[in-house]
């Protein structure tokens, strides 16, 4: 996600990149969902985040319509600064978001 920011902002983001975006990040929450092994309260926490991270999928794809894909970047990255704080994740950096 990170390292397609400075493309994202100048507009140099087709269709093609985004979809190919959120394939790879919804790629990852399945295999998170298929593999998650937490507490019950953590994993409702999770969950959450899951379906705040789906949601900008959603948005980044085009599959909502609002066809907004630089909104489904802000959900995505919101989705995940919130997990770097909730969870104790080490090693965990958050999205550097600088304009």
């Amino acid at each position: 996600m990170e390292q397609s920011l400075p493309q994202i902002r100048a507009n140099q983001f087709g269709d093609e990149h985004y979809n190919a975006l959120g394939q790879t990040i919804e790629t990852q929450v399945a295999y998170i969902v298929k593999n998650c092994k937490l507490e019950p309260s953590a994993d409702a926490v999770l969950h959450d985040l899951l379906e705040e991270l789906s949601s900008g999928i959603d948005r980044v794809t085009a599959r909502t319509a609002e066809n907004q894909r630089t909104h489904g970047v802000s959900y995505i990255i919101a989705a995940l600064d919130k997990y770097g704080r909730q969870f104790g994740h080490a090693g965990w950096t958050p999205i550097k978001v600088v304009p």
